[in-house]
C-alpha cells in the first residue's frame, strides 16, 4: 500500500499509537456490554460475565501473602481470552477514522494517511487522530503520548518546505473545544520505528526486517527481546 502511494508521488504519514496498560484499564461492565453488542447472548454471555466478576489478586513477598483486593478493571493477564476480549471491546474503532487507514494487532495501532499535498495529508491525519483520541478517552483507555510517534514516508525526490506537525490534544481540549490558543504538544516525528518487529523508515526502499541475515538462534533472541520490551511497556 505504501509503495503504491509513493509511486503516485504522495506523502505518507504513519502515526504509531502507544497505550498505557491497555489491557488493564477496561471496565468489566463495559466489556460485557461490548460482548452483547457483538451478538453474544444467553449462557455464553453469562459465563463470560462470571469469568470476569469477583476476581481477586494478592501479592506474595517471600512467605507473606497480603490482603486480597477485588479487580474491577482489565482482562485477565496471561489468559487466552484476554486479548480476544480486548479485540471485541475495541472492535468498533474501525468505524472511527474517516480519512486514514487503520491497522491493529492487539493494542499495536497505526494510522496511515497519504496525499500529494503535505498540508492536506497533515490536516486529514490530525482530524482522524482527534477522533481516535476521543474514542479512547470514552473507552477508558489511556494513550502514552510520549511513546506515540509520527513517521513521514516519502520519495527521496519529493521536496517539501515544512516538517509535518500533528498535535496530541488533551482530554479537555478534545471534549470541550480545540481553540486557536491550544498549547498541546506535537507528536514526535522520527526517522524510523519498529512495528511488530519490523523496522519502518522514512524511505520505503530501506524498510528492512531486523532478523534478515541472522542465524535462527540470533533471530529467536532478537524476537524474544522485542516481546520482553513490549511486555515491560504494558506493565
Amino acid at each position: 500500500m505504501v509503495n503504491a502511494h509513493l509511486n503516485e508521488r504522495r506523502h505518507v504519514f504513519c502515526l504509531f499509537l502507544d497505550f498505557s496498560k491497555a489491557f488493564d484499564t477496561l471496565k468489566h461492565s463495559e466489556i460485557v456490554d461490548s460482548l452483547q453488542r457483538s451478538g453474544i447472548r444467553g449462557k455464553t454471555l453469562n459465563w463470560l460475565e462470571k469469568y470476569l466478576s469477583d476476581r481477586k489478586l494478592t501479592v506474595k513477598i517471600k512467605d507473606t501473602f497480603y490482603d486480597l483486593k477485588k479487580v474491577e478493571n482489565g482482562v485477565p493477564q496471561g489468559s487466552i481470552l484476554g486479548p480476544l476480549l480486548y479485540i471485541i471491546y475495541i472492535n468498533s474503532i474501525f468505524s472511527v477514522p474517516k480519512y486514514a487507514d487503520l491497522f491493529m494487532y492487539a493494542d499495536d495501532t497505526v494510522l496511515v494517511v497519504a496525499h500529494e499535498d503535505l498540508q492536506i495529508a497533515e490536516r486529514l491525519l490530525q482530524k482522524d487522530y482527534n477522533r481516535i483520541q476521543k474514542f479512547y478517552h470514552d473507552s477508558s483507555i489511556s494513550e502514552n503520548q510520549a511513546k506515540t510517534k509520527l513517521l513521514h514516508i516519502r520519495s527521496p525526490h519529493l521536496q517539501f518546505l515544512t516538517e509535518p506537525k500533528i498535535l496530541s490534544h488533551s482530554f479537555d481540549c478534545l471534549h470541550v473545544s480545540i481553540a486557536d490558543t491550544c498549547h498541546c504538544k506535537a507528536v514526535e516525528t522520527v526517522d524510523e520505528h519498529v512495528y511488530l518487529g519490523i523496522v519502518v523508515d522514512v524511505v520505503s526502499e530501506t524498510n528492512v526486517c531486523p532478523v534478515a541475515g541472522l542465524t535462527l538462534d540470533e533471530a529467536a533472541a532478537f524476537l524474544a527481546g522485542v516481546r520482553a520490551r513490549r511486555a515491560a511497556d504494558r506493565r
